[in-house]
């Protein structure tokens, strides 16, 4: 079937007869399938089996041929027509690590040691050495 709206005629500019624009107004577009209508018409292609003509009947009324639905079988036995299904959209969460847990709690001794280091160090600091040397004796 021609689109009629790709065949206007034009005038040719010499005063002759119209010819028609080799120029498409109107591009054809292929025809696509979600994954949820190849899965209804296998479905109803399936169902039609047992009755004659009755798979015919459905490639007739949806406008295939056979080879789509060898095609669309094909794809569901791969289990591609199933990962065509709608997923949540937004940030993907990234799957816990084993050690994120023992890594954190390492990371908080590491501060906590750290913070108690530079407090003795400041400590030490503060003390003139002749009340360090009173205090060794003391503690002999």
């Amino acid at each position: 079937m021609r689109n009629q709206e790709s065949f206007k005629p034009v005038s040719n500019g010499i005063g002759g007869p119209e010819v028609a624009s080799p120029k498409l107004l109107v591009l054809p577009r292929r025809r696509s399938f979600k994954a949820r209508d190849k899965l209804r018409i296998l479905a109803e292609v399936d169902g039609a089996r047992d009755t004659p003509g009755g798979v015919g009947a459905v490639l007739r009324r949806e406008g295939l041929y056979s080879s789509a639905l060898s095609d669309w079988r094909r794809q569901r036995e791969a289990g591609a027509l199933a990962a065509l299904s709608p997923v949540a959209r937004g940030p993907k969460t990234a799957p816990l690590n084993p050690l994120a847990a023992d890594h954190a709690r390492l990371l908080r001794d590491n501060k906590r040691l750290t913070q108690r280091l530079e407090h003795a160090a400041g400590r030490l600091k503060r003390k003139t050495p002749g009340e360090l040397i009173s205090r060794r004796i003391s503690n002999l």
